[in-house]
């Protein structure tokens, strides 16, 4: 007996049906769907992020290092902690004698009060500079030229502008004071120091000044070079 059409059509669709994935309207819940493009947006959005955060925090912490290395090495010492003032010669009215090749280091606190601008400048031609400055302390020292040609004295005053002069003066036992005849000065009023060179083919003695314009009382390095 043949099967009635209604009956094969309708076991040919229960037989269809799962192979294609048709959905059962009666059924109460549908499939979840997972969106696998946003999941993955999502998780590189994160890692970008939390990579650039880290090498932002290190670029920073590198630049504030170096700033404040470079800030403390540029200080210089002698101005924090200034060395004890040296005592004077009462004969020569020197501190100390400046020899070829040294450097001597001392402040102008507690030095003499012999000169004064009207001396460097009309009296001895030393340098053109005020004739009423330098009424304040100077440090004197003597310095036997070699007589090898020229000679550079130098002056550093990382602390104050102090000024430079040398003056031929012969005598070792007697103070170089206001009044005085000079045949020979040279000077230097540059700021921060500066040097003077004095010229002599035989041995000669020299007085070396150091002293501020408006008085300062501060420290400084004076040295000899005689290699010419």
């Amino acid at each position: 007996m043949r099967p009635s059409t209604p009956r094969f059509v309708a076991a040919l669709i229960a037989l269809i049906s799962p192979a294609c994935g048709w959905i059962d309207a009666d059924k109460d819940t549908a499939p979840t769907v997972i969106d696998e493009a946003d999941a993955d947006a999502d998780s590189d959005a994160d890692a970008d992020s939390d990579a650039d955060s880290d090498s932002d925090a290190d670029a920073d912490a590198d630049a504030d290092a170096d700033a404040d290395a470079d800030t403390d090495a540029d200080a210089d010492p002698i101005c924090d902690d200034p060395p004890s003032p040296l005592p004077i010669d009462e004969r020569s009215c020197t501190t100390a004698e400046l020899g070829c090749g040294e450097a001597i280091t001392t402040v102008t606190t507690g030095g003499t009060e012999q000169l004064s601008g009207a001396d460097y400048a009309s009296s001895w031609g030393c340098e053109v500079v005020g004739s009423s400055a330098y009424r304040g302390p100077e440090r004197m020292f003597g310095f036997d030229h070699p007589g090898t040609g020229f000679v550079t004295i130098a002056l550093d005053s990382p602390c104050a502008d102090l000024d430079l002069f040398a003056a031929y003066w012969v005598s070792d036992e007697s103070c170089l004071r206001s009044g005085v005849s000079i045949i020979e000065c040279e000077g230097d009023v540059g700021a921060g120091g500066g040097s003077v060179q004095i010229w002599n083919n035989e041995p000669s003695r020299y007085v070396i000044i150091v002293e501020g314009a408006a008085g300062e009382e501060e420290p400084f390095t004076l040295s000899a070079d005689c290699s010419g």
